[in-house]
């Protein structure tokens, strides 16, 4: 038996926009604080920058995993004084 979807959505979508992030101490990020006054935000960067780290940091406003389903607390923390990044040769 198929059943209308749509009568379960609500009427009016709720939007939620993230309009600033602080990250501290968070994989590649030692601090990073960023205001976002935009309705898209465009992440553009060399291999290795950090990327991925930011979205990382995002997901894990809600439901509280990382993009690949880790908790939290799983999630490595740069530790003090570690310096990490893209490794350059040339």
């Amino acid at each position: 038996m198929l059943t209308d979807i749509t009568r379960a959505l609500p009427d009016e979508q709720v939007h939620t926009r993230l309009a600033s992030l602080t990250i501290q101490d968070f994989r590649n990020y030692d601090g990073c604080r960023l205001e976002i006054d935009a309705p898209k935000v465009l992440l553009l960067g060399e291999n290795g920058s950090g990327k991925t780290n930011l979205m990382e940091a995002v997901s894990l406003l809600a439901p509280g995993r990382g993009l690949r389903r880790a908790k939290a607390e799983h999630l490595p923390a740069r530790p003090p004084g570690v310096l990490t990044g893209p490794s350059r040769r040339g």
